[in-house]
């Protein structure tokens, strides 16, 4: 805990050390003069104003006779105005002149479309007479203002010798006001950073929505949230700065203009939640963070969403300054965590980091201004600097987004390489399974094996002595050796059979799939047991449908149906005679597949123990290993059937399993 919250403190501090030296840039102040005046023939004298006249109308009331000749006054050099939170209207006074020959066109520009309202007022100094004035802001429709330009602004021709004086009101609907960095300008060269400032504007929204709609495909690939959330982040982000640099007032929404503040704020909180809750997960904040500080972390991002109702309860102002507040709390926690983690050698923090703090530093002095905190004069007069820091951490993102997801598909690479290693070896372990227990299998057949083997092996014996009697005696009948011949030959290869059966049940291979005729197999099966069927006094029924033919491997069939008849055998030999029988069967079960059957005359599953009839080392028998219902259900479903077991009534039990038909009609 105390390297935790060590490591929180010195984030913290370079954090802060970062934002002092942001502010530290020197601003492009104009040289100081005690007089708010412009010679507009004079290029050097244009550009931002930074001396003008203030008054602070705390009523909010006062007209332009009001103000006009009232002191009160206060010269202000250096800085352009700001305002942030305040309930007064604000007055700003400049005087423009023209000492040449030519007249000259001018525009006056506040450089951001966000006051709420913008009236100005332009008197003849010489006259003292009121020339025009024009209303505009942002709280009236787009059509209303007098320069149709997405930001405010006042044009003005100033003829030779002419002497103006310029009042500007700035009046807020609930309480806030922007910081405008009031700009005096020639018409051309506003008319040509009005068509520049488009540009970027139309690339940087296009880029935006490009990532988003790349961030969406990625999502729709990979299912990952962290894709979903840049991309909500993102669509966020466009809706606000299309109110932000004034687009929304301009092209969307000309005749509403209370909906751009509320787009406005609404996209902007929602956006900051939804680019925290992208950090939270990206990061994985969760499984790296002291839990008092990810805890303090999400209720912000809570009271972020929550913040939307705030809008239409508590007013514009008081919910941009909670909002604000929140922000900051969580931008300063954001960058302490991404701090601690780069300090770990974190790879994805020190991207995000690198992509984070630009567009945290910045919109973190420009959350601090509203507050009349502190401003940095250049930030506020390059009033595109969060476009651009706000590109770049998304380029920044998407790279980091980029190399998560290298890594990401490596590490599922190497998860299916080892998955497919594994498969390969439990399919090998299985394989030595099914051998086992047909090695197993074989082992309880010894007897019937020997038995099979004894009878041919006998008769050869008896004819090769008879043979060899004639042969001494020298009765030579030709006849009769041929017939002894050949009977030797005949119980030679019934030896042979009963080897090649028992070698090809003991084979280690692996699943064959071949046309396997049903009838053959049961009869196959039958002669193996026939040695165990005889001296246990066992009758076996056969009842299978005739031509019908499986796609299987006949060895595990094989194999299948001994274990089942085994069963069958320990479940009957002790009956009385008359109840030890066991039936075989098996017929067509729909279009694609057959049913076959095992029934005994026994005493049945216990029904405590239904559920695990199949399960493996499971087992009823005194000395029993629990593993040959386990394999026949392998099999079985290795074929693609199903295999089930069921009591008889009144007494007996039945396991039913199905295979595949050669000839699916």
């Amino acid at each position: 805990m105390q390297r935790a919250v060590k490591g929180i403190n010195i984030a913290a501090a370079w954090y802060w050390l970062a934002a002092l030296m942001v502010m530290a840039i020197p601003a492009a102040a104009a040289a100081p003069h005690q007089q708010a005046f412009y010679d507009v023939a004079d290029a050097g004298q244009l550009g931002v104003i930074l001396r003008y006249d203030l008054f602070e109308d705390r009523s909010a009331r006062q007209t332009i006779a009001d103000v006009h000749n009232q002191a009160g006054w206060r010269h202000a050099s250096g800085k352009s105005p700001r305002f942030g939170f305040t309930g007064s209207a604000w007055w700003v006074r400049l005087e423009l002149g023209n000492s040449s020959t030519q007249e000259q066109s001018v525009v006056l520009d506040l450089k951001t479309p966000l006051q709420d309202y913008v009236d100005w007022y332009v008197f003849d100094a010489e006259l003292d007479q009121l020339k025009t004035s024009v209303a505009s802001g942002d709280r009236r429709p787009f059509d209303f203002r007098y320069q149709r330009n997405h930001t405010l602004s006042l044009p003005l021709t100033v003829r030779p010798g002419e002497h103006l004086q310029v009042y500007l009101h700035m009046a807020s609907h609930d309480g806030f006001l922007e910081s405008p960095p009031l700009s005096l300008l020639a018409a051309q060269d506003f008319m040509a950073y009005r068509s520049l400032e488009k540009f970027y504007l139309g690339a940087y929204f296009g880029c935006l929505l490009a990532f988003c709609l790349c961030s969406l495909f990625l999502y729709g690939l990979t299912r990952e949230n962290t894709y979903l959330l840049f991309s909500a982040f993102l669509f966020l982000t466009v809706c606000t700065n299309l109110v932000y640099y004034g687009v929304s007032a301009e092209l969307l929404l000309r005749t509403y203009p209370e909906a751009n503040n509320l787009v406005l704020l609404t996209c902007f909180s929602m956006g900051g939640g939804f680019f925290f809750l992208f950090a939270r997960q990206f990061l994985r904040l969760a499984a790296h963070t002291p839990s008092l500080l990810i805890c303090l972390y999400d209720i912000v991002i809570c009271l972020l969403f929550a913040a939307v109702t705030w809008i239409f309860m508590a007013g514009y102002a008081v919910a941009y300054a909670v909002i604000g507040h929140l922000m900051l709390i969580d931008i300063v926690l954001l960058a302490m965590l991404a701090i601690r983690l780069c300090w770990q050698k974190n790879i994805d923090a020190l991207f995000f980091f690198v992509a984070f703090f630009p567009m945290g530093v910045s919109l973190s002095m420009k959350l601090l201004s509203l507050n009349n905190v502190f401003t940095v004069q250049y930030l506020l007069e390059k009033n595109f600097y969060l476009a651009q820091t706000t590109i770049f951490a998304v380029v920044a993102l998407g790279f980091s987004i980029a190399h998560s997801m290298k890594t990401l598909r490596l590490a599922m690479h190497n998860a299916r390489s080892r998955e497919l290693e594994a498969a390969i070896a439990l399919k090998d372990s299985e394989v030595k399974m099914f051998h086992l227990a047909r090695v197993t299998m074989a082992g309880e057949m010894t007897g019937a094996v020997a038995h099979e083997l004894s009878q041919p092996l006998s008769s050869i014996l008896t004819n090769s002595q008879a043979a060899e009697m004639m042969i001494k005696s020298h009765r030579l009948d030709p006849a009769a050796h041929l017939a002894i011949v050949l009977d030797i030959i005949h119980q030679a290869q019934m030896a042979t059979a009963v080897i090649v059966r028992v070698r090809r049940l003991l084979f280690p291979g692996t699943q064959a799939a071949d046309k396997v005729y049903v009838s053959r197999v049961y009869a196959t099966v039958q002669t193996l047991l026939r040695h165990d069927f005889t001296q246990k006094q066992i009758v076996v029924h056969e009842q299978c449908e005739p031509g019908l033919y499986i796609r299987g491997d006949a060895i595990q069939l094989q194999q299948v149906l001994v274990n089942l008849l085994m069963n069958a055998v320990d479940a009957v030999k002790d009956l009385p005679p008359a109840r030890r029988t066991i039936t075989l069967s098996a017929r067509r079960a729909g279009a694609r597949f057959a049913l076959l059957s095992v029934a005994d005359t026994g005493c049945g599953f216990p029904t405590s123990c239904q559920a695990e009839i199949f399960a493996a080392f499971f087992t009823t028998k005194e000395g029993g290993l629990g593993l040959g219902l386990n394999i026949c259900k392998k099999i079985v479903n290795a074929h693609g059937g199903e295999i089930t077991a069921q009591p008889l009534v009144p007494v007996g039990s039945l396991v039913e399993f199905t295979m595949p038909l050669d000839d699916p009609r």
